[in-house]
């Protein structure tokens, strides 16, 4: 996602749940347009990989922008927000 689509967070509450009902519109719209595709395999795993120590990461969650981590990570218009996996 590009920082201009993006709605300012509160880092230290996260997105809410309205925020993340927004941004998970926009991601779904982006997937389907898409033809439904994801990245490969590897490249999901090395997503997931790089969330595991980041101290935002709650669950299997997001603090920053409250995403799930595991879906997220096979999306390729989708990125972290602090540029550890660029889409």
């Amino acid at each position: 996602m590009s920082e201009d689509s993006r709605s300012p967070v509160d880092h230290e509450s996260g997105p809410g749940l309205v925020g993340m009902a927004g941004s998970l519109a926009r991601s779904m719209a982006q997937f389907a347009a898409s033809g439904f595709r994801t990245v490969p395999k590897e490249i999901h795993a090395a997503r997931v990989a790089q969330c595991e120590p980041c101290g935002h990461k709650v669950g299997p969650q997001c603090r920053l922008c409250g995403c799930f981590i595991e879906a997220k990570g096979w999306l390729p218009h989708e990125d972290c927000p602090v540029g550890k996996w660029p889409a």
